[in-house]
């Protein structure tokens, strides 16, 4: 492995609520994750739909007030929505040939800035180009389970 990597480590563990599980690094609560506000059913909770949008969400976040900071741009607001398409039927039966994850994903970032148009739209693209989530979305990452 190469040593410049790091490593990430987020445990979730059942509540023992229906679907309810909650998110830890370390002692720290990340989230609560359920079926979601916009599911069918209990709501107790984000559903991991609802995280990975809004992981795509912060990480923009971050990368865009950090910039701005850089480049001392004046910042009065950021907003990012964030939505994505799937098909549930895919989540249903894996002989669908329906896939079970999001089919695409949109974001609009909306800064409320006095700087001019073409720096915002400079910052938001180079924010967009350097996120690691964004990255790891489009590029995808292997999953395995550890042994």
């Amino acid at each position: 492995m190469d040593t410049n990597m790091k490593t990430i480590q987020v445990n979730v563990d059942w509540e023992h609520v229906g679907v309810k599980s909650i998110a830890r690094v370390g002692d720290h609560t990340v989230l609560e994750m359920g079926r979601g506000v916009q599911s069918q059913g209990e709501d107790n909770g984000a559903s991991p739909f609802e995280v990975l949008l809004s992981a795509l969400g912060g990480c923009l976040m971050i990368f865009l007030t950090g910039l701005a900071r850089k480049k001392r741009l004046t910042i009065n607001n950021i907003r990012i929505n964030v939505e994505g398409d799937y098909d549930p039927r895919g989540m249903s039966s894996s002989s669908s040939g329906i896939r079970s994850g999001f089919q695409q994903i949109r974001y609009q970032v909306e800064v409320d800035s006095p700087d001019s148009p073409e720096a915002v739209r400079e910052l938001i693209e180079q924010a967009a180009r350097i996120c690691p989530i964004k990255e790891t979305i489009m590029n995808g990452t292997v999953v395995v389970e550890a042994q």
